[in-house]
């Protein structure tokens, strides 16, 4: 057994070590061409020099901090930033949460479109989403903090909860508008858990999630009815340093291009892009990496589970369930599903581990004889399996060889390529 821990814990080192030089020497690496796919760096560099529209936020900080001066670089260090702070606090829920288990934790670094995953990209730490987990991040960190302070100081953290959460909500609906979609409803079921939890600050409670839900839904609308026109794109990217339009599109500088060239799409082309995944044969695809993220999420929900006093009667395995759900809301609208996938898995596993601490998921449910006598069978058939040595090897086999692309379906680009990876690597010591 003291074997299996070292080894489990040096895979844990591993992956956390790993991920972060893979990502820094990808981003800082003093060497050629574009660390970042051009369609993402133009989403970041949506602004508001041609008027106010959707997304713009970021575009237009990083045109005012950088003076519009030598952008890319900007983008890869703010990214690369981001990332190491989101495992920076995904460490610290998992050491306030107290879950302890090296299973669970190394399952969670390697989850398709997850921690590890992001750096080997480097995908999906430079998407807008990262913002989203970052905001989600600081609310469970606050919320464990809630827990651990006395009566007298929680009204002080449950206002810091509300003012974090209404602030952050409304500057990422600007950022990106899908923040409605993927962050509001996992923050809402944050919001009811601290109500249960904290009937003396209910009314604060109340009236801070009412003004975050109206102000991100207000802001969602408003950015519909400026999602921008061709003459807008135009502008933006005439605005743009000349230095980078050679670099994201040297064979014409001068013509809009890539995602700033998309400003306008309406709902209509938006859901065109669900068709394409059916008609191309790609929902099978991505239904590979539903389930295997789906399977992967509910053993790291299940192992936690089992090592809490009241187990499956609670209600923390349910919540967990309900926050998974809800943050699917993004898939019925665009065709991006690897990064709604990875958005949704990242989120709930935040959340797995934060209600480990929680009272109230953590509480024992009454369960009719009925209810149990279905449950027994399927907790000594199915869960045995899931949790067992064999599930856990499946698992990491599943998480360690398999590559979910962020955006469109390359059936190239279904595995882990070790051996381009450590030539990056090599190539960026030896530059």
């Amino acid at each position: 057994m003291r074997i299996k821990s070292l080894l489990l814990a040096a895979l844990v080192f591993f992956a956390i070590e790993s991920a972060v030089i893979l990502s820094s020497a990808w981003m800082l690496g003093d060497f050629p061409g574009l660390r970042i796919n051009t369609w993402v760096i133009l989403e970041w560099l949506i602004n508001y020099q041609g008027g106010f529209i959707r997304r713009g936020l970021a575009g237009e900080a990083l045109v005012y901090l950088t003076d519009n001066r030598n952008l890319l670089h900007a983008v890869y260090v703010m990214t690369l930033a981001m990332y190491l702070l989101y495992v920076a606090l995904f460490l610290l829920i998992y050491r306030f949460a107290s879950v302890r288990n090296f299973k669970v934790l190394l399952l969670a670094l390697i989850i398709p479109g997850g921690l590890w995953h992001m750096a080997l990209g480097p995908s999906f730490f430079t998407r807008k989403e990262i913002l989203f987990l970052l905001l989600f991040a600081l609310l469970c960190l606050n919320y464990l903090y809630i827990l651990r302070v006395s009566n007298r100081r929680k009204a002080y953290y449950l206002g810091l909860f509300v003012l974090i959460s209404i602030l952050g909500g409304a500057l990422l609906e600007l950022v990106h508008e899908g923040y409605l979609f993927m962050g509001l409803p996992i923050t809402t079921l944050l919001y009811w858990i601290l109500i249960k939890e904290n009937p003396n600050n209910r009314r604060l409670l109340q009236i801070g999630w009412a003004v975050y839900a109206g102000l991100v839904t207000g802001l969602f609308i408003l950015s519909v009815f400026h999602h921008g026109s061709a003459d807008t794109a135009q502008i933006i990217w005439d605005n743009l340093p000349l230095a980078d339009r050679l670099v994201l599109a040297p064979s014409a500088p001068y013509t809009v291009y890539g995602t700033i060239g998309g400003i306008g799409w309406g709902l209509r082309q938006h859901l065109s892009t669900i068709y394409g995944v059916f008609a191309t044969g790609g929902i099978w695809f991505w239904l590979f990496f539903a389930i295997g993220n789906s399977l992967l999420l509910s053993y790291v929900a299940l192992q936690i589970a089992t090592h809490q006093s009241s187990g499956f009667t609670s209600r923390y395995l349910k919540l967990v369930v309900i926050g998974f759900i809800t943050s699917l809301g993004m898939l019925f609208i665009g065709s991006d599903w690897g990064r709604w996938l990875a958005a949704a898995g990242n989120q709930t596993l935040l959340l797995a581990l934060t209600l480990n601490q929680s009272p109230y998921a953590r509480e024992a449910i009454p369960i009719s004889s009925q209810s149990g006598a279905l449950c027994k069978p399927l907790q000594t058939r199915l869960l045995s399996f899931i949790l067992s040595s064999t599930g856990f090897i499946l698992l990491a086999f599943y998480g360690l060889v398999f590559d979910m692309p962020e955006c469109c379906v390359y059936f190239e680009k279904s595995f882990v390529n070790y051996v381009a990876y450590l030539q990056a690597i090599l190539q960026t010591i030896s530059q």
